[in-house]
């Protein structure tokens, strides 16, 4: 009896904690037991109480009324209807008429009035618990109105002999309803935080056995990953066709997204388990921006597409914040960006918002390119879950969902978020904010207010006009505008600029007027990352995107030609007598580690386990040790602490752990386990010859200089592969071509030269002798030009090493190079001379004064002249040409004869402004004659 007592109870007790049984089924039951339990206990113990024979039928029908209710609920499940009717057969008949009847009324009102509304609230669900409350309080509240009229009513009940055990009844009657509610919603919330609690602990270990997985399959990936990407760049090494070397490129171009992507899962597991844990440093926003301009701006100088950068100056100095982070968002949105870009352009604008009490600044960025667009569709599966976006549905967005959402993650670390904007056809822009420390609130760029500039901007169109205009007003600048050709130099001509900026595209059509003008020493010419100095003349070089970063460099004089120049040399270390052991478990990272070391000219020895390496140590010594991390038997940690333990100089040795592990942390942990440091998979030659130099001793290195790819250099390097080109020889179809293709006007540049050519060899050594660096240099640099122009390259090449001396006053080079280089020049102008006497074209001052004395004399048309003055400034090269040629063949008197040919010489070397000096002095002899 007792067992099925207990199993009745457990069974009921289990059905009120049922979480599938609806809460409102189990408040019914719960509140109609506890009714009918009370009910038949008093039927029970009436006749013993004393309880009068009214009392007890009142009892019984309302026993019978619940035990109706109760089959009711249970037969048709109207919850609903059944918890208003209960609600108000017990809170406005049973309890009251319990009370009425024991006389109690007078003191119970306020027990009644509590335990009728905590029973209501308990029972009823919903807007309708409201109007049932605001009855009970007026039921109520009349019942104790009607106590106090009808007073002597209730005072023949008390008389009539209602006893103490009936007023007790009734009262714990009444006050158990609350104590029950309580205790059964206070037993809820205990099984509800228990439940939480277990499966907060189910979910983190679910999270913890989610990153154990991922860094393990990324562990795996990155293993034979190692391998490919390690022989597919000893492939490349080797002398392929071209072929071959496409499709390594391929292997190369598709290993390293696959890498990405498994980088990108791993981090994107941390961030969203919570285990990403931001590091704040001190930092410099314009350094940060700066690399990352420069890496985008580098692999965007093969695509045919513009990128415009707009960066607030007023950015604070340095700030706190977690640098990584930042590049990492910047690096990720960018370079998706490019992808996404079809050869349009691409726009980077970064805005800030200082808060000052809170020492933080907001910062507003917004990246736009001009492409396809995205669908509405694809912008809302790219915001949320990654794993929900489709890629099939849009080739061109492949792998972005997974990086928009670690970026969304690391923003969120920095109280950021993102946003996308996208219109299909016309393009897509993607809006993030957040939040830095400020720890220099120092404005990151300034103009030097105290130099003093003179800016003029040539415009290609009106569309480039805007975007100077609002980079010139952040620095606040105020240039002056040229657009076309005459435009430009007449600003030239008529003012004195400190800064003058081209555009790469219009620079050849401008050259002219700038070497003619001898500006070229304050132009910037703007060009991607494939030019050096040297490539535009004296030009200067300035790195696309324009920006306030560099365009604040140059204003504030902070532009340095090294960072435009190649390397001259580089330093290669190698270590033939080092000895090094590997250690890895796979044969195939063995033979890659190996090839790898064989660069540096280190012939190491290796081993399969870390047993295998133990016995090895045991016979030799090593300066270093590469070993893997996981390994079977023994894994890296084991094998180093075993290594420690071996008595002799290989116990000291450094040991670098090979490791395929991703994270902030994985350095500290190999540090904090014994490791020196560690080598990343796949293993990079660059890397590897850093941690080389640190860790072999300073001894065993072996510097080896390489001459760079420089093109003073490469000449040098192409002496040393064979026979030295020979300076004195010019290439006649290449000379006729460059002026045109007619070989009347060549040989009458010839002559030019030639006369010029033996002026300088008269003045050039002379002004490197009294040192006139500058004047030497200009000399040079001509005769470097009007070579190239007769097509003597190999002479112009040596004019061009000099030159490039005389800029960075290298005394030596010249000392060494100038007389053998116009040696050369010599017998070259005899070759010429020879060439033009042979083709009867040769104009030596006597043979040209002859002929032009036997010619009748002529009267110079001052129209003629004041013709070719306006051709001169419009550019109209043409016409001068026509006028130049035609004067130069008749014969006015001695001076103008002389004036003019000196005239045509200027003319055939590109000298335009002494050709303009010259017609401004024969005008003005034209007009003293007249007066």
């Amino acid at each position: 009896m007792k067992e099925k007592l207990r199993t009745r109870i457990n069974h009921i007790i289990e059905y009120l904690y049922d979480e599938n049984i609806p809460m409102a089924s189990k408040k019914f039951y719960l509140v109609a037991g506890y009714t009918i339990s009370v009910l038949i206990l008093s039927m029970i113990i009436s006749p013993f109480a004393g309880f009068g024979m009214p009392v007890q039928i009142l009892e019984f029908v309302f026993l019978m009324v619940m035990l109706v209710f109760t089959y009711v609920l249970y037969r048709f499940k109207e919850y609903k209807i059944i918890s208003y009717v209960l609600c108000f057969v017990t809170c406005f008949l049973i309890l009251p008429l319990f009370y009425f009847v024991t006389g109690f009324i007078y003191n119970g009102i306020p027990v009644l009035l509590t335990s009728a509304i905590v029973l209501t609230f308990f029972t009823i669900e919903g807007r309708g618990v409201w109007l049932v409350a605001t009855c009970e309080f007026a039921y109520y509240g009349e019942m104790l109105y009607f106590s106090y009229i009808h007073r002597e009513l209730f005072d023949y009940y008390l008389e009539t002999g209602c006893t103490f055990a009936e007023k007790m009844f009734n009262f714990l009657f009444a006050c158990l309803v609350p104590v029950l509610v309580v205790a059964y919603q206070t037993a809820l919330f205990n099984r509800t935080k228990v439940k939480k609690e277990q499966s907060y602990i189910s979910i983190r270990n679910s999270e913890l056995s989610k990153i154990r997985f991922l860094a393990n399959m990324t562990h795996e990936i990155r293993n034979p990953m190692n391998s490919i990407v390690g022989m597919n760049e000893l492939i490349l090494k080797e002398d392929l066709t071209d072929g071959a070397r496409e499709q390594a490129e391929v292997i190369k171009e598709a290993s390293s997204q696959l890498l990405r992507i498994v980088n990108n899962i791993l981090i994107y597991s941390k961030l969203d388990s919570g285990k990403w844990e931001n590091e704040p440093v001190k930092f410099s926003f314009r350094d940060i921006m700066k690399d990352v301009i420069d890496r985008v701006s580098k692999s965007m100088q093969d695509e045919d597409a513009d990128f415009f950068v707009f960066i607030d100056r007023t950015i604070p100095t340095y700030l706190f914040g977690d640098v990584q982070a930042l590049k990492q968002i910047f690096m990720y949105l960018l370079f998706n960006s490019i992808q996404q870009n079809q050869r349009r352009s691409m726009s980077l604008e970064i805005k800030c918002e200082k808060i000052i009490e809170e020492h933080t600044v907001r910062f507003k960025c917004r990246i736009a390119e001009t492409g396809s667009g995205m669908a509405d569709a694809d912008v809302d599966s790219l915001l949320g879950a990654f794993n929900k976006y489709d890629s099939r549905r849009n080739a061109t967005l492949k792998g972005l969902g997974l990086e928009i959402s670690i970026c969304n993650e690391l923003l969120a670390t920095m109280d950021g978020f993102l946003k996308i904007e996208s219109v299909v056809g016309v393009g897509t822009a993607i809006l993030f904010e957040f939040s830095n420390y400020i720890i220099d609130d120092t404005p990151m760029l300034t103009v030097d207010e105290g130099i003093s500039r003179k800016i003029l901007i040539y415009l290609h169109d009106r569309d480039e006009e805007k975007i100077w205009k609002d980079l010139c007003e952040d620095i606040r600048i105020n240039p002056v505008y040229a657009m076309g050709p005459v435009a430009f130099r007449n600003e030239i001509e008529n003012h004195r600029y400190t800064h003058i900026f081209v555009w790469e595209r219009d620079f050849e059509g401008l050259y002219d007027i700038l070497a003619s003008t001898m500006v070229e020493d304050i132009t910037y010419v703007i060009t991607d990352y494939g030019h050096v100095c040297g490539d535009f003349g004296n030009c200067r070089l300035l790195r696309k995107p324009i920006s306030c970063l560099n365009m604040v460099d140059v204003l504030n004089g902070e532009w340095k030609r090294r960072d435009y120049e190649r390397t001259r040399s580089t330093e290669r270390f190698i270590f033939p007598e080092a000895r090094v052991l590997v250690v890895d478990d796979s044969l195939v990272n063995q033979k890659v580690m190996c090839s790898l070391l064989g660069d540096f000219e280190i012939y190491a020895k290796t081993a399969s386990s870390g047993r295998e390496c133990l016995e090895i140590l045991k016979d030799y010594e090593f300066d270093l040790i590469l070993l893997d991390q996981r390994m079977p038997e023994m894994d890296g940690v084991e094998t180093l602490r075993r290594i420690r333990q071996i008595p002799g100089r290989n116990a000291r040795v450094p040991i670098l752990c090979i490791t395929a592990e991703l994270g902030r942390d994985v350095k500290e942990k190999l540090i904090d386990n014994g490791f020196d440091d560690y080598i990343a998979k796949p293993v990079k030659d660059y890397h590897l010859g850093r941690l080389l130099r640190r860790y072999l001793p300073e001894e065993m290195a072996v510097i080896v200089t390489e001459e760079a790819e420089g093109e003073v250099m490469e000449s040098v390097k192409e002496m040393n592969k064979g026979p030295e080109p020979d300076p004195t020889v010019f290439d006649i179809q290449r000379g006729i071509a460059n002026v045109g293709g007619s070989e009347d006007v060549y040989l009458s540049v010839l002559n030019t030269y030639y006369g010029e050519g033996l002026d300088k060899l008269a003045c050039v050594p002379a002004q490197f002798m009294d040192g006139d660096i500058n004047l030497f240099t200009t000399n040079v640099h001509a005769l470097k030009s009007s070579s190239a122009s007769v097509g003597a390259v190999n002479i112009s090449e040596k004019f061009k090493a000099l030159e490039f001396a005389g800029k960075d006053n290298d005394r030596k080079f010249i000392e060494e190079n100038l007389d053998p280089t116009l040696q050369s020049f010599n017998e070259l102008l005899k070759k010429v001379k020879s060439l033009l006497v042979e083709k009867g074209a040769f104009e030596g001052d006597e043979e040209a004064g002859d002929s032009l004395g036997e010619l009748e004399l002529e009267k110079l048309d001052p129209e003629v002249m004041t013709d070719l003055q306006q051709s001169l400034n419009s550019v109209n090269l043409k016409r001068c040409e026509e006028i130049i040629n035609d004067l130069s063949c008749r014969n006015f008197g001695g001076e103008l004869n002389s004036n003019i040919k000196k005239m045509k010489d200027a003319y055939d070397m590109f000298d335009y402004q002494t050709v303009k000096d010259v017609v401004v002095t024969v005008i003005n002899s034209i007009k003293g004659d007249k007066g």
